[in-house]
Formats: C-alpha cells, structure tokens, sequence
C-alpha cells in the first residue's frame, strides 16, 4: 500500500478513535478515579479512617463495574456486532431499531440480574474479617446497594454513545463525555463538600449527571429523529428475532463479567491481609481503568472498521484494518506502561499519603505493567476482530476456562498459603489474561473471512428483514441458519 494511502487510513482511523477514547475516558477513568480521590477525603483524619473508605467504596466501585455493570456494558456489545456491519450495508437507517431492541432487551436483563447482584453482596460478607475490613464492608455494602438503581441509567447512556458513533455524529460525543465528567466532579464537590454527604453523595453525583446527559441526547435525536432513523414504523420490528441478538448478547456480557471476575475475587482475597492491602490494590485498579478506556477505544474503532468492511463483503479491506488495528495497540501499550511505571508513586500519592500503602502499590506495579500490555492485546484480538465478527460464543468459552480452570484456583492458593498478597492475586490475573490473549490469537488465524461475509449476510437478514418490508439483500450465497 502507497504511504499516501497509509497515512490516509492512520487519519480515518484517529478521527474514530478520538472521540471514541475521549468519551471512555470521561465515563470511565474520570468517574472511577473522582470516586476514589472524594472516597479519600471522606476519612481524612486518619491513616485507618481514609483507608476505611478507600478500600470500602473501591472494592464497591470494583464489585459493581465487575458484576452487574459490566455484564449490562458487555451486553451492549451487541450493538457493535449489529451496528457497523449495517452501516458498511448503508443501511444507517436500520441503527434505530437496533437501539430499540437491545434498550428493551438490557431492561429485561437488568431485572433479571439483580438478584444475582444482591447475592454477591452476600459472599463479600462471608470473606473473614481482618483489621478494619469489617467496617470497609460496610461501606462496600452500602455503597452497592445505591449504585444498583444506577445501572440501566449508565446502559442507555453507553447504547446512545454507540448510536451516534455510528451515525458518524462525533461533536455530539464530545458534549456527551464533556458533560458528564465535568458535572459528576462539580455534584460531587457540591454534594460531597459542600452538603458533607459522603457515600449516598457520590451516588447521587453519578445520577445527576447520567440523567442531564442522556436529556441532551434525547434533545438530539427528538431534533433529527427523520435523518437517525428514528421512525414511528420501527416499532413494528422491534420485537421480531430477539434470539440471535439475545445470544449474542448473553455471550458478549458473560465474556466481560468473566474476564473481570479475577479482579472480583483478587479484591475479595485481598481483605486476607487488612484494608492496607485492598486500598492498594483499589488504587492500582483505577490505573487499569484508565488504561481499559484507551484499550476499548483502539478495540472499538478495530471493531467498527472491521464490521463495515464485513458488511461490505471486502476481505482485503477487512485484514487490512485488522494489521492496522495491531500496530496502533502495540505503540499506545508501550506508550501507557512507559509512563505509568514512571510516575507510578506519584499517582498513588493522589489517593493515600499511608507510607505502606505506597510501598504495597508500587512493589505491585510491575505486575499490573504486565497485565496492562496483555489486556490491550486481549481487547484488540476479543473485540476488535472476534466480537466484531460475531464470535462471541468462543470468546466467552475461552474466558470460562482462563478464569474458573486456571486463574481463580492459582489466587485462591497463592492467597491462603503464601503471603504475597496483592503480588500473587496479581499473578492470577495476568495468567487468566496470557491464556485469553493466546487462544484469541490462534483462533483469529484460523478465521476464513469468506465464510464471515457469508455469516454476516445471515444475521443481519434475520434480525432486520421486515424492517422495510423486505429481506435484507445477500452480499454473496444463499441465507445461512444462524
């Protein structure tokens, strides 16, 4: 390929991924971190009162992102096997009904998981009680259970994200990650300092600010409802073919819960060793929350390049992206672990000013270094090429056997008969990613991208045929059975 045409495609590719990354930042990092830094002041007085509320509302914020958020989140995943696949059909038109269905199918599911979320709240409780970790779980517990009626508000708000990506909408991002990062930090502020409440305010903080974003979405899509597809006629289809969305959907949300669920049970672990450890071990996480933000971003915009292409039936087009996607992951994950192990003390000194929890953070940092370079490779190889495709069934078979065969059992003996603590439930982790990065990869080798064209006509045939009236037109092939 010409170095014109190269430099043309790294452009395309910058416009998506900025945007895209601006906004996960906002969300994710810039929530996640304004919780820890206000859950530090709320016990300021002392060393053990501040790592009360840190490891308390961490080790919440984790077990929330961790569970039900992140199963609705990866639930939403749908959309991006669904949306870029149409518009590379352009079919942009159809972007409206898919926002229907996976808003009504995430309301049913949301409903569904909560018991499941009360019942991990539970097994916390049943972690034996070590220094203040008692009264850090207290905190934990409260904290969960106010964040639980914030879910499906943070669903709709990601759904409507993807929804304008893909219409190409990108100012409308920007004000989306703008406003809700600039006024969860001023209600917090407001409500946290200023009012003197401290869990519930954060709470209502993220409320706030979720509900005046999603008011400014909806402003935007009332004011274009002709040119978004946003048509009273999509209510006709809304309801037809749930199946193959809903399956995908499970298996898109089932992969992030388990890809997660070694950090849920690295924390829970951790309470072994006291509240030093698990505020530790909370701080380092945020660090893994920013890195995810521009992870899921070079994934996403892999992801949606990719399933234009597929949409297209353009198999060169397709690898193409696929090597670009690879290169840029590469350069940004050296970029990230370079800094970060840089100036790893500083930013722990943000969050907690006790001696041993900067010692405990920063001895764990070259661990989480190396689980931050797998993790990119593991978004771009899951996401970006194999949830695009709509391979999600394999993605979270794979998962299932990294965390529940592999990674749960090593953390469970390295916390009971050694005492390495946040070092070894670490180690769990990054095997859990090795084992995930390297069955992805082979699995990517073996696709035949004929045979993917040929299954995207499929699906997008069966999910979308009455929309207008007609089926969707075959790219090449007869319809496959999905």
């Amino acid at each position: 390929m010409a170095l014109r045409e190269l430099v043309a495609a790294e452009y395309a590719s910058l416009q998506l991924f900025a945007p895209t990354w601006f906004y996960m930042l906002s969300t994710a990092a810039v929530t996640q971190n304004t919780v820890n830094y206000f859950a530090s002041l709320m016990g300021s007085d002392t060393w053990v009162a501040q790592d009360t509320y840190l490891a308390g509302i961490g080790l919440g914020s984790i077990l929330h992102s961790c569970s039900i958020m992140g199963f609705m989140l990866g639930y939403s995943t749908v959309f991006d096997v669904y949306g870029p696949q149409l518009c590379g059909r352009a079919q942009r038109a159809r972007l409206g009904t898919l926002l229907v269905k996976c808003l009504l199918q995430g309301a049913l599911l949301y409903l569904l998981a909560l018991g499941p979320y009360y019942g991990l709240m539970c097994l916390v409780d049943m972690v034996p009680s070590v220094e203040c970790s008692a009264e850090a779980r207290d905190v934990t517990n409260r904290y969960m259970s106010l964040m639980s009626g914030t879910v499906f508000l943070e669903f709709a708000v990601d759904l409507l994200f993807k929804f304008f990506t893909n219409h190409n909408y990108m100012t409308v991002v920007y004000v989306m990650a703008v406003a809700q990062s600039v006024s969860f930090v001023a209600f917090c502020y407001l409500l946290v300092i200023g009012v003197g409440m401290k869990t519930e305010g954060l709470v209502v903080a993220l409320v706030c600010s979720r509900i005046l974003t999603l008011l400014g979405s909806v402003v935007v899509m009332v004011s274009r409802a002709t040119d978004l597809g946003l048509r009273r006629r999509i209510l006709s289809s809304v309801w037809e073919n749930w199946g193959a969305m809903l399956r995908i959907g499970l298996a898109c949300g089932a992969n992030f819960v388990l890809l997660e669920i070694g950090y849920v049970v690295a924390i829970c672990l951790t309470q072994l060793g006291g509240a030093v450890n698990v505020a530790a071990l909370a701080i380092l996480l945020r660090v893994e929350a920013i890195s995810l933000s521009s992870s899921v971003a070079l994934a996403y915009t892999t992801a949606i390049q990719v399933g234009n292409a597929l949409g297209q039936g353009d198999e060169i087009k397709m690898r193409y992206f696929i090597k670009l996607g690879f290169f840029n992951t590469l350069i940004e994950r050296l970029l990230f672990v370079s800094l970060f192990l840089t100036f790893r003390l500083d930013y722990i000194a943000i969050f907690s000013t006790d001696p041993v929890v900067l010692a405990v953070g920063a001895d764990a940092s070259y661990y989480l270094a190396a689980i931050l370079v797998l993790q990119n490779l593991q978004q771009f190889v899951c996401r970006g090429v194999l949830l695009a495709l709509g391979r999600a069934r394999f993605v979270s078979l794979l998962s299932m056997f990294a965390v529940v065969v592999c990674g749960t059992p090593i953390m469970f003996l390295l916390a009971w008969f050694t005492d390495l603590h946040v070092r070894g439930l670490l180690l769990g982790v990054l095997l859990e990613r090795g084992i995930v990065v390297c069955g992805a990869a082979v699995r990517s080798a073996m696709l035949r991208f004929s045979e993917e064209v040929a299954r995207c006509d499929a699906r997008l045939a069966a999910g979308f045929r009455k929309l207008e009236g007609e089926a969707v037109p075959l790219v090449q092939g007869e319809e496959l059975t999905l």
